[in-house]
C-alpha cells in the first residue's frame, strides 16, 4: 500500500483487470512477468528515477476498491466503467480503446448495431459496453455473459450467441489459436464504441499525475507508443481464419 501520494512517491501499485488486454496491459506466461504499453511507460518513469511500480492482479470492480481502499494506487480504465468516478482524477488519454462485434458469418456493409433486435452477444460479465449499453437496456439486444474472454470465445464459436464483442486486439490474439482453425471470424465493419482509456488515480495523487501527463504527451507524440503496440501485437486483421495444423507422425 502507497502511504505518500506525491510526486516523490517512487512505489506506484497497478491494479491489472486479470489478464489483462493485450498490447496495453497483459500477463505474458511465457515470460512470467507483466507486459504491454503501460509497463513500457513505466519503465522509462523507472529509468528517469522516477517510480518503481508494482503490478497486481484484480479485475474491473475490484481495481476500484482497491483504489478506495489504498491497496493500489493506479490502473487503466475508461470512465464510464467506473461505479464512482467522481472519487478519482485522470491522467491525459493513453490510447483509444475499440470494441467491435464478431460474427461466424460476414457482415453486410450496411450493418448497424441500431439495427439488432432479438440477437444474443457474448460478453464479459461486468464489463461495460459503452456502444451498446442502450440497446441492452431497452432489452432489444440480450447479454450472454461469461467469466472471462476465453469462454466467451468458446461459447461464441459453439453457437451460443449471435455475436460476441470484444477489444480487437484481444479477438485477434485469441482467434489464431488452434482452438479455433475451424472457424472463419468476421468483424463489424465499424466498432460499437471507440473510448479513450486513461490511469485512474485517487485525488491525492495530483503531483504524480502531473508527471505522468508530462511524459504521456512525449511518449504519444515521439511514436514510442505506437512502436510498443507493434511491439506486443500485430495490427487486427479480419476476417480471420487460422490455418489448422496437421500432426505429422515421424513413425508411419
Amino acid at each position: 500500500m502507497s502511504d505518500v501520494y506525491s510526486a516523490t512517491n517512487k512505489h506506484l501499485v497497478i491494479s491489472v483487470n486479470s489478464p489483462g488486454s493485450m498490447p496495453y496491459l497483459y500477463f505474458d506466461a511465457k515470460n512470467q512477468k507483466y507486459a504491454g504499453l503501460v509497463v513500457d511507460f513505466f519503465v522509462q518513469l523507472h529509468e528517469q528515477g522516477l517510480f518503481d511500480t508494482e503490478y497486481i492482479d484484480s479485475n474491473q470492480m475490484r481495481s476500484e476498491q482497491f483504489l478506495l481502499s489504498g491497496k493500489a494506487d493506479i490502473y487503466l480504465a475508461n470512465k464510464a466503467w467506473l461505479a464512482q468516478a467522481d472519487k478519482f482524477i485522470f491522467s491525459e488519454p493513453i490510447i483509444q480503446h475499440a470494441t467491435y462485434l464478431y460474427s461466424l458469418s460476414p457482415f453486410d456493409e450496411s450493418f448497424s448495431t441500431t439495427n439488432l433486435n432479438n440477437k444474443l452477444i457474448c460478453t464479459h460479465q461486468n464489463f461495460i459496453y459503452s456502444g451498446l449499453t442502450d440497446s441492452f437496456a431497452e432489452k432489444k439486444i440480450k447479454r450472454v455473459d461469461a467469466s472471462d474472454q476465453q469462454t466467451m470465445a468458446t461459447m461464441f464459436k459453439n453457437g451460443r450467441c449471435d455475436y460476441m464483442a470484444m477489444n480487437n486486439y484481444n479477438a485477434a490474439e485469441i482467434f489464431s489459436k488452434q482452438t479455433y482453425c475451424d472457424i472463419k471470424v468476421y468483424q463489424s465493419p465499424q466498432p460499437t464504441s471507440m473510448v479513450n482509456l486513461y490511469f485512474v488515480m485517487r485525488p491525492e495523487f495530483t503531483e504524480v499525475k502531473s508527471v505522468i501527463d508530462q511524459y504521456l504527451h512525449v511518449f504519444k507524440n515521439s511514436g514510442k507508443a505506437e512502436k510498443s503496440l507493434a511491439s506486443h501485437a500485430t495490427s487486427p486483421n479480419f476476417p480471420l481464419e487460422t490455418p489448422c495444423l496437421t500432426l505429422v507422425n515421424p513413425h508411419p
